[in-house]
């Protein structure tokens, strides 16, 4: 009889924990099917893509081309342009209509004679001294006019100035934009307009009715010879990205309106191929950006996300980026709270660089709340809409019903409840 129920106790014993395991799996399961619905769903259509590059590639070359005309030194320097952010890394979560485009500057006779140092109590931060430059410019056949431009922008010790570098382009910009206009005025309505050091064109097509904006960012092309981060040069990537880029881009901390000689030193081709071809990596990265809009956790920029995940390349094996969605979704939300929770994101670059160290606690907490709220759906719900909706507004949300296979998944016929 003791026996009996002794089997009797381990057979529910048994068919108790199996319950457990199928309900675990299915939940897993299930939850892979509906974020890669949504996966789908955020992410850029080829067709989106090749429309608007196309318009976009045709004002970038009247806009080189104009500024070459308007400045010795821009022709001089210019050294072409790139895509860079979001459209770049293939990380964009709606229309494609927004670019960020790097201005690439080479400074005339190579890099020789500049020289490039870092900001003790800036990490992450370059100054760059051209007063050798200078002096074999001003005596080099073809190079006065490029030389009166570039000295203005200069403090007396021969520190590049940002400020006076973003005002200088800035005026050259304004100074040809009419002539922009006039070029492409059967093919596009142009507006310009100013946000933080990106100087932006607004576009919209005469033809097809598109419009997008055109961030320009322009920064100075440095060899690795000059690599300033303190993370060494990638050996995967030392024969692949022969640059990075000096950005004039202003610290919180600057004073508006003192000149600056401090850059940040940027490495978008580096990043670029770091996230490249990692699978999970990139959905990833749009999922947290996607729901930081919905849930208006406006702290959260998107180069933070970016850079936790690059952290995390780090940590784990190449092939650990093809584990299911839901999995790679989860430990990437998990690993942003534990940096937001601590208060240090440290730069990928630079690790001395604590890039939400100027917020305040309060400023913290609430990202952490935000997202932690978010992680326990993410983590125990087996309710479809629930999950959905931490990430879709409910417009959205009803055009993906509509249209219920869009991954190849009946989304009605899903019972994860």
């Amino acid at each position: 009889m003791r026996l009996l129920c002794e089997q009797d106790v381990s057979l529910r014993v048994s068919w108790f924990l199996l319950i457990i395991f199928c309900s675990v799996s299915t939940m897993a399961l299930n939850q892979n099917d509906v974020f890669a619905s949504i996966n789908n769903f955020i992410t850029l259509k080829s067709k989106d893509r090749a429309n608007y590059m196309h318009h976009c590639r045709r004002v970038m070359s009247v806009v080189l081309n104009s500024l070459g005309n308007s400045s010795d030194l821009f022709k001089k320097m210019s050294n072409g342009f790139e895509f860079s952010g979001s459209y770049r890394d293939n990380l964009k979560i709606s229309l494609p209509d927004e670019y960020d485009i790097n201005l690439k500057m080479k400074l005339p006779f190579g890099e020789d004679k500049v020289k490039v140092s870092s900001v003790h109590d800036k990490p992450g931060y370059v100054k760059i001294n051209v007063k050798d430059l200078l002096e074999d410019m001003k005596t080099a056949t073809g190079m006065q006019e490029a030389y009166k431009e570039l000295s203005k922008l200069c403090d007396t010790s021969g520190y590049l100035l940002q400020n006076l570098w973003l005002n200088w382009f800035e005026s050259k910009l304004s100074k040809c934009f009419g002539d922009i206009q006039t070029i492409l005025r059967d093919e596009y309505y142009l507006y310009i307009s100013k946000s933080g050091p990106a100087k932006t064109i607004i576009v919209s097509s005469v033809r097809d009715g598109s419009k997008f904006s055109i961030d320009f960012v322009i920064g100075i092309v440095f060899g690795l010879t000059k690599w300033m981060a303190t993370r060494k040069i990638p050996n995967s990537l030392k024969n692949e990205d022969h640059y990075w880029m000096a950005i004039p881009k202003p610290n919180k901390t600057d004073t508006p309106g003192q000149n600056n000689p401090t850059w940040i030193a940027s490495y978008p081709a580096q990043e670029h191929n770091i996230i490249h071809n990692s699978n999970r990596l990139k959905d990833s990265i749009r999922f947290i950006k996607k729901l930081r809009d919905r849930r208006q956790i406006q702290n959260l920029k998107s180069f933070y996300i970016k850079n936790v995940v690059m952290l995390e390349v780090d940590k784990r094996s190449s092939n650990y980026w093809n584990s299911p969605l839901a999995d790679v979704l989860k430990d990437m939300l998990r690993a942003i709270i534990e940096h937001v929770e601590k208060g240090i994101i440290p730069s990928y670059w630079n690790n001395q660089n604590n890039l939400i160290g100027s917020f305040s606690s309060e400023q913290k907490r609430d990202m952490a709340d935000k997202l932690k709220n978010i992680e326990r759906i993410w983590t125990t719900s087996l309710d479809k809409e629930k999950i959905m909706r931490t990430i879709l507004t409910d417009e959205e949300i009803r055009q993906l019903e509509t249209n219920p296979t869009y991954a190849g998944i009946d989304l009605n016929r899903l019972d994860i409840r």
